[in-house]
């Protein structure tokens, strides 16, 4: 059976062990699902946390609230509810930014989400809990990465293609425009050197008719 980062909350919260395995079977594929589903496993553990010290009002609270009543009534520490925060915090701007989000920011997500969920169950779990050593989610296959980057290398080519193709087509036409102005100069050039030998044919042939008519007044 495949070993997941979260698989000790099963017995007390597999909901939450449940969502963390969704997280970790998506995690390289699509980071930006993993920020959303890292807000919803924080937002259903501060309502568990809550529920547990019987601070019942505050479940209704939004999450931010709900963070700072939970610090203020002493059940969470500092660092536990700067946790909680970054958890948050990501997880809107994924959610509501709509700004594609990259790994990195899911692995902030994932270690954030460990370190809240070993402290719930130090506080809440098994006197037996022993907190495993938090290790980074392993890709669970190569083909969907090399998939992923197919998918991104095939549209920039097809984008670099369009983007060729209309540079090409500007200068066929540009070339074709400067082709008809130089067969039109040509045919110009022609023209005017047709009328230039007409006009001195036509001079040769008046001198002639005066030379020969000279030659008979002579005679």
């Amino acid at each position: 059976m495949e070993k997941y980062t979260f698989d000790f909350l099963q017995e007390i919260f597999p909901e939450l062990a449940e969502i963390g395995r969704d997280i970790e079977n998506i995690f390289y594929q699509d980071p930006q699902s993993v920020l959303i589903k890292g807000r919803i496993f924080s937002e259903l553990l501060s309502k568990r946390i809550a529920e547990k010290d019987k601070l019942y009002d505050i479940q209704y609270l939004k999450q931010v609230d709900r963070i700072q009543e939970l610090e203020k009534e002493g059940v969470l520490s500092k660092e536990i509810a700067r946790a909680f925060d970054t958890v948050r915090y990501l997880g809107n701007k994924a959610a509501h930014e709509h700004i594609e989000s990259g790994v990195e920011s899911a692995f902030k997500m994932h270690k954030n989400l460990f370190q809240i969920a070993v402290w719930f169950m130090e506080v809440y779990g098994s006197y037996e809990f022993v907190a495993p050593k938090y290790k980074h989610p392993q890709p669970k296959s190569s083909v969907h990465i090399v998939e992923k980057l197919e998918e991104k290398i095939s549209a920039s080519l097809e984008e670099k293609i369009k983007v060729l193709i209309e540079i090409a087509s500007k200068q066929n036409t540009s070339n074709q425009t400067e082709e008809l102005t130089e067969i039109n100069n040509a045919e110009i050039a022609v023209g005017l050197e047709i009328e230039d030998k007409q006009s001195v044919d036509s001079e040769e042939e008046a001198e002639a008719e005066r030379i020969i008519s000279r030659g008979y007044r002579k005679s």
